[in-house]
């Protein structure tokens, strides 16, 4: 179990022993992803509403649906889902002492074990930022999840500061490697390789892994920051180049801007084989990164109306979208209503 599910089971612990106010509760509650394990035995031993959130992909088992963790492209054909029933069994395997750790804490506050992550999501709602036109056709989808889109609102980001007198106002390649998984710095001399030479200005924001000033200086002379207003550069970007995390990829989508995928690890590998099959952009796996393969996908992807046109028709629809909206209306309605929330039952 990780750090902030050890710190939920000592929180549902303080619930139990001292009365508090139910919104204190609710408020931790409301922050529980799926990700995070320890929510709903926090949330059955204190007798709340519980609602799973998926800030990420969704990772409901299904033997058509490749796991998320990997870059498998979908087929319904029977090898395919041969080799996707093994991955879920790797993937159980590999969850088996996690979930030890939460069946010993389910037996002493007398819930019953849960036999697989699967058991852990919520059964009055469960909501994900992912749109349906972002996930694969699936026939066993639960009756309570709720595809809702992009949980994005500009109006509450913090600003972030950029020399935009830099820019050359020429066509933009915005590189980003996200928050977490930024700090291999050869990663982003590969992209500026890549980059090198083309008829473009390449922006690479290095989300917090090194401060500018420590970074070598890179071919092509493109623009470094630390950190970059990400929905300004998109809206004027020609093409992204991302590790592929689900927030990065949903928010080039609404500026019609494909992109070229180099996923590191968690969904990414899943949310890139996505693009690529919307054919909104490409994919290159981190363990094959090396400039001349970048430069051969970006040259491709840069070049050809195809992909942009691809990403301006998702434009459209996750424009016409309020994710955030139709989320806080599933999480509302189990909270007056006390019961599951079905798609065909959810106020709209």
């Amino acid at each position: 179990m990780d750090e902030k599910g050890i710190q939920g089971i000592n929180f549902a612990r303080m619930c139990s022993r001292e009365p508090m106010e139910s919104a204190t509760c609710h408020e931790y509650f409301s922050k529980a992803d799926e990700v995070e394990p320890a929510g709903r035995i926090i949330a059955e031993h204190l007798r709340l509403p519980y609602v799973t959130l998926s800030n990420a992909l969704a990772v409901y088992p299904e033997s058509g649906i490749p796991p998320v963790f990997t870059r498998w492209p979908y087929s319904r054909s029977y090898p395919a889902k041969i080799r996707n029933t093994l991955g879920y069994l790797l993937q159980r395997r590999l969850a088996r002492n996690w979930l030890a750790t939460l069946n010993r804490q389910r037996h002493e506050w007398h819930l019953p074990p849960c036999r697989s992550p699967a058991d852990l999501i919520s059964r009055w709602g469960h909501v994900a930022q992912q749109p349906l036109f972002f996930d694969y056709p699936r026939e066993q989808l639960p009756s309570q999840f709720h595809y809702t889109g992009p949980w994005h609102d500009r109006r509450v980001r913090p600003p972030v500061l950029l020399p935009f007198e830099k820019l050359d106002g020429g066509p933009l390649i915005y590189a980003s490697m996200g928050t977490l998984q930024n700090q291999i710095q050869q990663v982003f001399r590969e992209i500026a390789r890549a980059c090198d030479g083309l008829d473009a200005q390449l922006v690479i924001s290095l989300g917090g892994g090194a401060k500018p000033g420590l970074v070598a200086p890179l071919p092509g002379n493109p623009l470094v920051v630390g950190y970059a207003p990400q929905l300004e550069l998109l809206a004027r970007a020609a093409l992204t180049i991302t590790h592929a995390g689900l927030n990065t990829v949903l928010e080039s989508l609404p500026y019609g801007v494909p992109m070229v995928a180099i996923p590191v690890g968690n969904d990414q590998p899943g949310v890139a084989a996505r693009v690529k099959r919307l054919g909104a952009g490409e994919l290159l796996p981190i363990k094959r990164l090396r400039a001349d393969r970048l430069r051969t996908l970006v040259k491709k992807v840069f070049g050809q109306e195809r992909y942009r046109l691809q990403a301006r028709r998702f434009m459209v629809e996750i424009q016409n979208t309020d994710g955030v909206g139709k989320a806080t209306d599933v999480i509302e309605q189990v909270l007056r209503e006390q019961r599951p929330v079905f798609r065909a039952t959810a106020v709209s």
